[in-house]
């Protein structure tokens, strides 16, 4: 069974291991727990069968009304599943009712699974950051108006 809640301090092993496994470079352990308690709202863990298999942590950003995703990953082997989407969704649904107006986030350029789910929910490219992550790769500035 899918269900989706809010992200607790007790849960940023998992969410760490869900994040290292997923990029190349990772946000680190401290960090995440840094951005959990800057927004604690705006953190989600999505679960199967009662085990963490993805989060998103949100933020603000220095635009009234705007949130912002800074990290969100799924496990791989349950990639494909729907499970980022419905993350995705509701992030913005929850996003809605504290009355933002817009999500931004930003995406690595070549990351192309990432950019279609994105687009396909509504986000438009509105900016490229060269070289914005530490391994010198570009980024999309993502924006969906809500």
């Amino acid at each position: 069974m899918i269900t989706i809640r809010h992200m607790f301090e007790n849960d940023m092993d998992d969410v760490f291991d869900v994040e290292r496994r997923s990029f190349k470079i990772p946000f680190g352990r401290t960090l995440i727990t840094n951005l959990y308690l800057g927004a604690p709202e705006l953190c989600f863990v999505v679960l199967d069968n009662d085990e963490i298999v993805g989060f998103l942590l949100g933020g603000y950003t220095s635009l009234p009304r705007q949130s912002h995703i800074l990290s969100i990953a799924i496990k791989e082997d349950v990639r494909g599943k729907g499970y980022g989407r419905k993350l995705l969704r509701h992030f913005i649904d929850n996003c809605t009712k504290f009355a933002y107006t817009s999500v931004k986030l930003e995406v690595k350029v070549d990351n192309t699974r990432a950019i279609q789910l994105y687009e396909e929910e509504g986000f438009h490219i509105d900016s490229k950051i060269r070289k914005y992550y530490e391994d010198n790769t570009d980024a999309y500035v993502m924006i969906k108006h809500i």
